[in-house]
């Protein structure tokens, strides 16, 4: 009778709990333990009540005292090498989740949690170890599947990423997040007829900021004479500088165009061909009949990788910023080459492209270059000492994307990370040579060193998760070949 009663407040105290009473869960909890100091759940939970509390050491602790009680529980493990992180950090947190994995667990709940933890912590082996145990219970759980697809994506095996995305479209038809997935793998794979309607629902995506909820319907590509169309500008610069690509192809379609984008973009895309009016992003809206966004034009002028309109430049800086920066840029014999290393912070995935600038000390030794900074957003006075102090940074006269591109046209090269920067020098049909991440965005395609999208770039890809070494070996060989052959 005494354990059916310590078993229904174990149960009543695990819902106040889940409920958010943590006060009350705590307290029922304390009793327990009054009752049966050897109740290992009791302890578990209360040292989760810690955790959730930022009290660490004190989880460790109460965790401790399960385990000690009943060793052989994952669960209790799992939890402990949480609390272990906080305080000491993933290196000591590992050994303790590993130790987690090696312990039999029929939960799925459990070893699906592991498996997550594990993968937060990019430890992808372990990851699909703990995936694969929670699948053999659950295989055709959505979050199972999509978790193995993220972990063959991250290891680069790409094709079976791709098969496990479709298994997930099949699962759950209707998520817009598996059949974006899914679309973003094809396209990687350059499947462009079949990737590009299953990326458009990344205008599904609930909380995402792709879709407008414009009332008016969306063009379809098809001729509309006498329709005004509203483009708009949709996710980083660097879309927009890749898909304004598009107007000629639009123009004759429609009666008018409208395009809405940031104020930074404007000088740089006023004198464009074709565009009838030009609103800023968030400002009130004209009349207009259909709207699409930029990175959708894509789909309706049915895109293919051998189809890409790459004629470039189909940008260019006004005459009279050209004018003012070939005055600020100084020349000698030296090749003139700009770097721009560090994305938008804000932007999705920018820890995969961004880099330290000391990253790039492989090429900063070259002869017969003089560096300059593209860089803007970042803070050049909290660059290292004695990294690239021959840097010449004149950002701070950069008032928004024209005198970037003013800025570009002066270099021989310009070197950049997958930024808005990158998308701007092969608008310009500058020299530009890319440094993509292992896990690379899907326009970049598959093992390719050269993009259909702009002609000028070469790609310098990132040989396995994390390492820039390799891609910045063949890269800094590659500018002594330029300075030696003066190529550009």
């Amino acid at each position: 009778m005494r354990a059916m009663t310590l078993d229904v407040m174990l149960k009543t105290a695990v819902d106040r709990h889940n409920a958010g009473d943590l006060a009350g869960a705590a307290g029922l909890y304390e009793k327990i333990l009054a009752a049966d100091p050897k109740q290992p759940d009791a302890w578990n939970l209360l040292g989760v009540l810690a955790y959730q509390s930022r009290e660490w050491k004190a989880a460790v602790e109460l965790i401790g005292r399960a385990i000690a009680l009943k060793p052989m529980t994952m669960e209790y493990h799992l939890n402990l090498g949480l609390a272990i992180r906080e305080i000491n950090g993933d290196g000591e947190a590992i050994p303790v989740l590993r130790h987690a994995a090696t312990i039999p667990c029929t939960n799925f709940d459990t070893l699906f949690k592991l498996a997550s933890l594990f993968f937060d912590l990019r430890q992808w082996s372990d990851s699909d170890v703990c995936c694969r145990r929670a699948a053999a219970l659950q295989p055709d759980h959505p979050n199972v599947i999509e978790l193995q697809m993220l972990i063959e994506y991250y290891q680069g095996r790409f094709a079976e990423a791709l098969k496990i995305a479709r298994r997930l479209v099949q699962v759950t038809p209707r998520e817009p997040r598996a059949n974006w997935s899914y679309g973003v793998l094809l396209l990687m794979h350059g499947d462009f007829s079949v990737g590009w309607p299953y990326f458009e629902w990344r205008k599904r995506i609930e909380g995402a900021p792709y879709s407008r909820g414009l009332k008016e319907p969306e063009w379809d590509g098809r001729d509309a004479p006498g329709k005004t169309l509203l483009l708009h500008h949709e996710g980083g610069f660097g879309d927009s500088l890749q898909y304004i690509r598009y107007v000629p192809m639009v123009r004759g379609r429609v009666g008018r165009i409208i395009l809405e984008i940031p104020q930074t973009l404007l000088p740089l895309f006023e004198p464009i061909e074709g565009i009838d009016q030009f609103v800023i992003r968030d400002q009130p809206l004209p009349h207009f009949d259909v709207q699409i966004s930029l990175p959708s034009l894509t789909r309706v002028l049915k895109t293919e990788v051998s189809t890409i309109p790459n004629s470039v430049p189909y940008l260019k800086a006004p005459a009279d910023r050209l004018a003012q920066w070939a005055a600020r840029v100084p020349r000698d014999c030296r090749l003139r080459v700009g770097l721009c290393w560090a994305g938008n912070p804000k932007q999705g995935g920018d820890g995969l492209r961004t880099l330290p600038l000391e990253t790039l000390l492989p090429i900063s030794g070259v002869a017969g270059v003089q560096f300059f900074s593209l860089q803007v957003g970042v803070d050049a006075s909290k660059r290292p000492s004695g990294v690239f102090d021959g840097l010449v940074d004149e950002t701070a006269q950069i008032r928004d994307f024209a005198d970037t591109a003013a800025l570009a046209e002066q270099m021989d090269l310009v070197i950049s990370v997958d930024t808005s920067v990158a998308h701007l020098a092969g608008a310009l049909a500058r020299p530009v040579w890319l440094l993509t991440p292992f896990v690379s965005d899907y326009r970049w395609l598959l093992e390719r060193s050269d993009s259909p999208w702009y002609p000028t770039m070469r790609l310098f890809r990132q040989e396995a998760y994390g390492d820039w070494s390799g891609a910045l070996a063949k890269m800094a060989e590659a500018l002594r070949s330029a300075v030696r052959d003066r190529k550009f």
